[in-house]
């Protein structure tokens, strides 16, 4: 009995102590559990958070590295004076720029004293402020960096806090002169963080810095950072980035409250900024406590709520890991696109050099092939030899010619005459043609689309598209293969657009040219469409084909794309805005006017600079039996006009010395002769009287190189124009 009471008595102090040690256990493990939940929500949250600043904050620096190098390509190598010459129109232009820029304050222009040029905010600027004793200005003067971030400073225009980005402006001889600057507001960085779900309103606890990387805080929030603080990061915390500059997380007393705290950090690549979250404790703690007091007052309903807390602490954790990954895509997503703005710049800055190369060509053509023309004729019967070699000249001049339009087609500095065009009318014409130029071992297939919509474009220039694509899908097929040729209406959708940032979505006419031929790599696809660029041998192709369609449909307002494979065949699709209603019978099914004798007594007043195209242009005339006079400049011109009044066609060049370009010149000609008729010519595309790509109208334009008979042409039709008004005014 004794033994048996010994035992029971042994078991009910096990149980007692059971029912204590037990609960206690349950306790502590289920403490411990919510505990490690909390704590990596919490450090998952924060990573979460400065993840998403950091890229902001990297994106936004990036805007602001942009308009720091679009205001320096503005100004460029301009004296103070020269800028403040055009002060108006860089503020406009600055104030265009960050129009819808939220995070930008201003952008401005300072020179080497410290006083303002121009700025986005207002104009004229207050040339009276001086920055000199800013810090930003003081390093970038000392030539101790050419990027610098200011500390938090209270602006002198409109006493708002506010952060400079400012970069070094150096002369041509390397010397300081001034600086390119962005004002920053720091209320925007705290406006997005709250706005996209970064921050919240009422926060436990939660305090989110950008600071700069010498540890002086720029942004703070909640608690806004005031101008003049100097708040900087702990000795402390700058020796741990010092240990792990890119990123970390940790734990550590504050300095500031005395509060032990979660921290993260993460440094912004590229920029001189970090960013900073961190969490007090003591919400984590509280948090904790709630859970552990259910657990108490509950039991096992509490045991099932840890269950329950650690189903949704894994939730929660993969909604943030697939809230990066989705953050993660949309940065590859972000970086096409700045690929294919990076490929669009270099494309456009290769246009331009081969427009001023083209231009230049161009009047030298004019007088080779004047030139020739002159020698062959001043010969009253040329030999085999003197016409052989007579014509292998005019030859290369006219190959020349079709190289330095097909550059100008590319630079899109070729004029357009646009008109409404039914795209399977011109297919349709010119299939006799292509049969002739691709061979009979190439199989032509024509797909034309029924209810096809018009389009606005220059025939003569697309039939010379689809000619270059003929040509090299028949280059591609060595051995014969089918050619086809496609026509649709089609829609390019926002989607779209955003992939690719020159395109702007709407409805579009295309017209595909397919082949079965060798296909292209992606290597030589990213290429294909630079100038001089060809995978032919030496001698079969200038490398300008396709960089002339390029700069056709961009000149046109559409689009070009190349679909491609190896051993299969290559598809090159024409995208062209749809036109509107009313078909045009394209240039070349359009029949010439009636001619107009030649010369007949009538004067001609040829205005150019080039000398030697000038003399080509007067022995030209004086041969159609015109009479001539010549000068080389607008205010020449204007003078003998004053004296010769008989003047029946003022024939001149667009650029023109002194200041008074060709267009102008007609303008004042016109308002003291109104009879008087106007022909225009050029190597390149001006906006004088082209703009986007088109020309204007009511002109009449002979491009340049130009030979007798095609200035003989020209000059017949500008008469006949001129006689037909008078007839109608009778």
């Amino acid at each position: 009995m004794t033994s048996w009471r010994s035992d029971t008595e042994t078991l009910h102090r096990l149980i007692i102590a059971a029912s204590l040690l037990l609960p206690l256990t349950i306790l502590a493990g289920g403490g411990y559990l919510i505990w490690h939940a909390t704590t990596t929500a919490a450090r998952a949250e924060l990573t979460r958070s400065v993840d998403l600043v950091h890229e902001n904050t990297a994106r936004v620096f990036e805007t602001y590295q942009l308009l720091m190098k679009t205001a320096a390509m503005s100004v460029g190598d301009a004296s103070d004076s020269d800028i403040t010459a055009k002060e108006f129109s860089l503020h406009q232009q600055f104030a265009d720029v960050i129009g819808h820029l939220p995070q930008v304050r201003d952008l401005f222009v300072l020179n080497a004293d410290g006083h303002p040029l121009v700025s986005a905010q207002g104009y004229p600027v207050q040339r009276a402020i001086n920055t000199a004793d800013r810090d930003y200005f003081r390093l970038l003067a000392s030539r101790q960096s050419d990027v610098t971030v200011s500390s938090l400073l209270i602006s002198r225009i409109d006493k708002t806090p506010t952060f400079i980005v400012a970069s070094a402006r150096r002369s041509p001889d390397g010397r300081f002169a001034g600086s390119v600057a962005v004002s920053v507001r720091p209320q925007y960085f705290e406006d997005y963080w709250v706005r996209n779900g970064i921050a919240d309103e009422t926060p436990d606890g939660v305090t989110i810095v950008l600071f700069r990387s010498d540890g002086e805080f720029l942004v703070r929030w909640p608690q806004p950072v005031r101008p003049g603080e100097g708040l900087h990061a702990t000795e402390s915390f700058l020796a741990r980035i010092a240990k792990n500059p890119d990123r970390g997380i940790y734990e550590a007393t504050s300095t500031n409250d005395g509060l032990r705290r979660l921290i993260t950090y993460r440094r912004v690549e590229g920029t001189p900024f970090y960013v900073v979250a961190s969490q007090r404790f003591t919400g984590l703690t509280s948090d904790w406590l709630s859970a552990i007091q259910t657990h108490l007052y509950f039991g096992i309903p509490a045991t099932l709520a840890l269950f329950a807390l650690s189903i949704v602490a894994a939730r929660r954790d993969r909604k943030v890991h697939a809230a990066l990954d989705l953050l993660r895509t949309e940065v590859r997503r972000r970086e096409e696109v700045e690929d294919a703005l990076r490929q669009t710049q270099k494309m456009e800055a290769i246009g331009r050099l081969t427009g001023g190369i083209a231009h230049d060509f161009n009047n030298l053509l004019t007088a080779i092939g004047g030139s020739i023309e002159y020698l062959i004729k001043a010969i009253p019967a040329p030999d085999e030899r003197t016409r052989r070699y007579s014509a292998l000249g005019h030859e290369a001049v006219q190959r020349a010619t079709r190289l330095t339009h097909r550059l100008l087609a590319f630079a899109r500095q070729q004029p357009l005459t646009m008109q409404t065009v039914n795209l399977n009318r011109l297919v349709a014409g010119m299939s006799e043609l292509l049969v002739r130029t691709l061979g009979e071992h190439i199989e032509i297939e024509s797909v034309l689309a029924g209810g096809l919509w018009p389009t606005r474009t220059d025939p003569v220039q697309l039939e010379n598209c689809l000619l270059n694509l003929a040509v090299n899908a028949r280059d591609a097929m060595p051995d014969g293969g089918r050619l086809t040729i496609e026509t649709a209406n089609t829609s390019l959708d926002s989607a779209y657009a955003a992939a690719h940032p020159e395109v702007q979505a709407g409805q579009y006419v295309m017209l595909a040219v397919t082949d079965t031929g060798t296909g292209m790599s992606p290597d030589t696809i990213a290429r294909a469409f630079d100038p001089f660029f060809t995978t032919k041998p030496t001698g079969m192709g200038t490398g300008l084909g396709l960089s002339m369609v390029y700069g056709f449909a961009k000149q046109s307002g559409g689009h070009v794309k190349i679909y491609s494979e190896l051993g299969v065949g290559t598809s090159i699709k024409l995208y062209l805005p749809r036109g509107p209603a009313g078909i045009e019978i394209p240039l070349s099914e359009q029949t010439t006017p009636a001619r107009e004798p030649a010369g007949g007594g009538k004067t001609v007043l040829v205005v150019e600079d080039d000398e030697a195209v000038r003399n080509v242009s007067v022995g030209f005339l004086r041969d159609l039996g015109y009479e001539v006079l010549a000068a080389r400049d607008a205010a020449s011109a204007l003078q003998l006009l004053h004296g010769h009044p008989e003047v029946a066609v003022l024939f001149t060049d667009v650029v023109l010395p002194g200041g008074t370009d060709g267009r102008k010149l007609a303008a004042e000609a016109s308002r003291v002769y109104p009879d008087l008729q106007v022909l225009f010519t050029t190597g390149y595309t001006p906006n004088a009287i082209i703009h986007g790509g088109i020309l204007d109208a009511g002109v009449q334009l002979l491009p340049k190189p130009f030979t007798a008979e095609a200035l003989d042409a020209k000059l017949r039709e500008v008469l006949s124009a001129q006689r037909a008004a008078l007839d109608t005014a009778r």
